[in-house]
């Protein structure tokens, strides 16, 4: 989950429709898939903590 968390914040991943094929310019990443535009410092911005994610991940 860390690691989809960190794909999303260096623009790797779109937070959309989770596609990889991604372009980073001007501090903002675009998705090719679905041409969604993120704001990569307000992504980054965001703190997830390690219990927030234990608590959507955990089975029920």
């Amino acid at each position: 989950m860390k690691n989809r968390l960190a794909e999303f914040d260096d623009g790797r991943r779109c937070i959309a429709c989770h596609a990889t094929n991604m372009t980073v310019a001007d501090g903002k990443a675009r998705c090719n898939q679905c041409f969604h535009t993120s704001d990569l410092a307000a992504l980054q911005a965001a703190v997830v903590t390690d219990q927030q994610i234990q608590d959507v991940t955990r089975p029920q």
